[in-house]
C-alpha cells in the first residue's frame, strides 16, 4: 500500500509533533475521506488488542463534534483554529483539519496549548499537499 504523503513530509511532520508535544505523544494519524494512515506510534506501544482499538477510537472520537469529553477546547488567543482537542480520562486527542487531510494526535495529558503551539508548523507542512483535488 502506498503512503498518503512522501517520506520526507512524514519525517518532518513527526519531528514537529514530537518536538512540540514531547514524550507524551503517543501517535500521529493522517486521515483522509475513506482512508487513514498511522504515521507515528511511540515505541513503547504495541499496536495490538486494546491499544489498536484505543487508537482507532481516538480517530473516531476526534472526528465527532458530539463525542463525550471532559473538556472541549478549540481556540487560542489569536482566534479560532481548525483544531479540536478533547480530553478523555485525562488523555488528549487532537484533530487538525487541513484541507482534504486531518492530522490526529493522541497524547498523554498535556496542556491544550501545546497543540495550538504546533498548529502553525503542522499547517505549514500539510496544507500544501492537502488542498482538495481539482474537480
Amino acid at each position: 500500500m502506498s503512503s498518503m504523503i512522501s517520506s520526507v513530509l512524514r519525517q518532518r511532520l513527526v519531528a514537529a509533533c514530537r518536538t512540540g508535544i514531547g514524550d507524551e505523544l503517543r501517535g500521529i494519524i493522517l486521515v483522509a475521506p475513506g482512508d487513514a494512515e498511522l504515521l507515528y506510534l511511540r515505541r513503547d506501544l504495541a499496536l495490538r488488542g486494546n491499544q489498536a482499538r484505543e487508537l482507532r477510537h481516538g480517530i473516531d472520537v476526534a472526528g465527532r463534534h458530539d463525542a463525550p469529553s471532559d473538556e472541549h477546547w478549540n481556540e487560542t488567543k489569536s482566534g479560532p483554529h481548525p483544531l479540536v482537542v478533547r480530553a478523555e480520562n485525562g488523555d488528549r486527542v487532537a484533530r487538525f483539519s487541513l484541507g482534504r487531510y486531518d492530522v490526529v494526535l493522541t497524547a498523554e495529558a498535556v496542556p491544550p496549548g501545546h497543540f495550538a503551539d504546533i498548529h502553525p508548523t503542522v499547517a505549514t507542512l500539510v496544507e500544501p499537499v492537502a488542498k482538495p483535488a481539482p474537480a
